[in-house]
C-alpha cells in the first residue's frame, strides 16, 4: 500500500465522521462541535457552562436495546444437530450475543460496523473492530463483495531515550490469503509513510507475533462490513444522526442559553437612593437600620429581572418532538406516553411504536446477513481443521436461520392466550407454541412436552371423580362386611 499519505483524501471526510459521532454518543458534544465548527463555536460558548442533552445517545441506546436487547436466536436451517452445536458454541465461547449489542449501539453512530473472523491457537475468533481500520477496495459496483481488504491502524514505539516512533500496520486480505506489512511513519500528525519496515524487525522491536503471509485455508475474506443502513450510490453506511446534528446542536443551545441566563439573574442587584453610599461607596453607618425618605422620593430595591421563558421552553418541546420523529423513535419508548397511566397491552404497545420497529427491521437486514455470513466463514475456519472450544465441525458451510426478537417487553399473558388460540385453531403445533411462550429449543420443548404427559398420568389417578368412586368403594365394601356379620 505504500502511499504518501495515510490516511488517503478519499477517506478522510468517513474517519473524521466516526470521531465526530462517536463523541455526540458519548456526550462529549462540546467536543465534536468544537471539532467541526472550529473558532467560531469556541468564541461562541467558551464564557458559557455549554450544556448538553444527549439525545444521540439515547437513539442509539434504544435502537440497539430494540436490536440486541433479547437475545437474537441463530439456528441450524437444516435441523442439524452438529450444526447447532457449532453455532452455540460460536455464540458462547465468542460472547457473540453482547458484541453484536455493542455493534449495534457503536453501528447507529458510526453508520458502519465491521466482523473479523480469525483463528488464534487453532480456536476460531469472532469480534467486532473498529470500522476506522476497515479500507476496502471498491469496485464499479460497490454491491459486489470487494475482492481485496485492508486492515489498517496506527501502532506507537518508543527508543531508548523516549522518543516515540509511529508504524503503521497494514493487513491485505485476498481469498485464501492475509499478507502484513509495516511502515515507518513521520511529518504532520504522522501521516507520510517514510519507509517499509520487515516484519521480522518490527517483531523484534515491538514484541508482536505478527506474520508477513497467512494461508487462510478458505476461498473467502474474513471480514464482514455491516452498514447500519445505506443508499444505492454509497459502499459504507449512514448514521442514525445523519440528518438529526442541527437538532442536536439546536436544543444544547437553547438549553445553554437558558441555564446561563437564569444563573446571570439570579443574584439580583440592590438599588439604593442617593446618599446611602458614602464617597467611598461604602454603606454609612446610619443607612444600615433605617433611613427616611420623603414621599415621591427614591427607596431601596432590587433589580430583578422578569423571566419569560415560555417562548424558549415551548421551542425546547418543539425540538425534542421532532428528534424524535426525524429519528424514528417513539415517544412511548422512553416514557414520554403523553400522560397514560395505565399499561397497554403488547399488541397496542407494538402499534404505537410502528416507525421505531420499522426502523429495528431495516437494521435487522443488514445484521441478519452479516452474521449468516461471519458464522459461514467460521464453519470454513471448521472444516479446514480449527475448533470453537472443543467443538469440531466438518460439514458444508453453514448458513443459518437469524431470527430477532420483536424489540418489545413481553406481555406473557397476551403470548399465552395468542398461542392458545393457535393451537385450538390447529395453527400450531404443542412443541411450537412451549418454545414461543418459554423460550425453549427444540430440546427442552420435547423435555417440557413429556413432562407434562408424565403429571398428566400422575393427575388422571388422583382427580377428584377417581378419589370420590375409590372413597365410595371403600364405603359399600364396609356396608357390604356389615350386614354380613348381621
Amino acid at each position: 500500500m505504500l502511499k504518501k499519505k495515510f490516511p488517503s483524501e478519499d477517506s478522510v471526510g468517513r474517519l473524521r465522521q466516526y470521531g465526530t459521532y462517536e463523541r455526540l454518543l458519548e456526550g462529549n458534544h462540546y467536543s465534536a462541535y468544537m471539532g467541526e465548527i472550529g473558532d467560531k463555536f469556541s468564541d461562541k460558548y467558551k464564557a458559557l457552562r455549554y450544556m448538553t442533552c444527549n439525545f444521540a445517545g439515547l437513539i442509539s441506546k434504544v435502537m440497539a436495546d430494540v436490536l440486541f436487547g433479547e437475545k437474537a436466536i441463530i439456528e441450524s436451517s437444516e435441523n442439524n444437530t452438529k450444526e447447532q452445536d457449532f453455532i452455540d458454541a460460536l455464540v458462547y465461547e465468542n460472547n457473540l450475543n453482547t458484541q453484536l449489542y455493542e455493534s449495534s449501539l457503536m453501528n447507529s453512530a458510526r453508520g458502519d460496523a465491521v466482523l473479523r473472523i480469525r483463528v488464534e491457537d487453532k480456536q476460531i475468533k469472532i469480534e467486532d473492530i473498529n470500522p476506522a481500520m476497515y479500507f476496502p477496495t471498491i469496485g464499479k459496483n460497490f454491491r459486489d463483495d470487494p475482492s481485496e481488504k485492508k486492515l489498517v491502524w496506527k501502532e506507537y514505539l518508543n527508543n531508548d531515550k523516549g522518543k516515540q516512533t509511529t508504524y503503521l500496520i497494514e493487513e491485505t486480505y485476498t481469498k485464501g490469503v492475509i499478507e502484513t506489512n509495516i511502515y515507518e511513519m513521520k511529518g504532520k500528525d504522522e501521516q507520510e509513510v517514510v519507509k517499509r519496515i520487515t516484519v521480522k524487525d518490527y517483531n523484534a522491536l515491538a514484541g508482536t507475533t505478527y506474520e508477513e503471509k497467512v494461508d487462510t485455508g478458505i476461498e473467502e475474506i474474513p471480514i464482514v462490513h455491516i452498514p447500519n443502513f445505506r443508499v444505492n450510490n454509497n459502499y459504507f453506511g449512514m448514521s442514525d444522526y445523519h440528518d438529526l446534528e442541527s437538532l442536536f446542536f439546536a436544543i444544547n443551545n437553547r438549553m445553554t442559553s437558558i441555564d446561563n441566563i437564569l444563573d446571570k439573574h439570579s443574584d439580583p442587584i440592590l438599588a439604593v437612593p442617593e446618599g446611602v453610599l458614602d464617597e467611598k461607596g461604602n454603606v454609612r453607618k446610619e443607612a444600615l437600620q433605617m433611613f427616611e425618605f420623603r414621599e415621591g422620593e427614591d427607596k431601596p430595591e432590587y433589580i430583578v429581572w422578569n423571566a419569560n421563558l415560555d417562548m424558549a421552553f415551548q421551542q425546547i418541546d418543539e425540538i425534542i418532538k421532532t428528534i424524535f420523529l426525524i429519528g424514528e423513535v417513539s415517544p412511548d419508548v422512553v416514557g414520554l406516553d403523553s400522560g397514560k397511566t395505565s399499561a397497554e397491552s403488547g399488541r397496542a404497545l407494538k402499534l404505537r411504536m410502528l416507525r421505531t420497529l420499522a426502523k429495528k427491521n431495516r437494521k435487522g437486514l443488514y445484521y441478519e446477513l452479516g452474521i449468516q455470513k461471519a458464522i459461514e466463514i467460521a464453519s470454513m475456519f471448521a472444516k479446514a481443521g480449527n475448533v470453537v472450544g472443543d467443538i469440531t465441525y466438518k460439514g458444508d458451510p453453514i448458513i443459518p436461520n437469524v431470527m430477532f426478537a420483536d424489540g418489545v417487553v413481553d406481555d406473557k399473558v397476551e403470548e399465552i392466550q395468542n398461542e392458545m388460540l393457535k393451537l385450538e385453531s390447529g395453527l400450531s403445533s404443542q412443541k411450537s407454541s412451549i418454545k414461543v411462550v418459554e423460550d425453549f429449543n427444540d430440546e427442552q420443548a420435547m423435555a417440557r412436552i413429556k413432562e407434562i404427559k408424565e403429571d398428566k398420568a400422575d393427575r388422571a389417578d388422583f382427580n377428584s371423580d377417581n378419589l370420590f368412586h375409590q372413597y365410595q368403594a371403600e364405603v359399600n365394601k364396609k356396608d357390604k362386611g356389615i350386614n354380613n356379620e348381621e
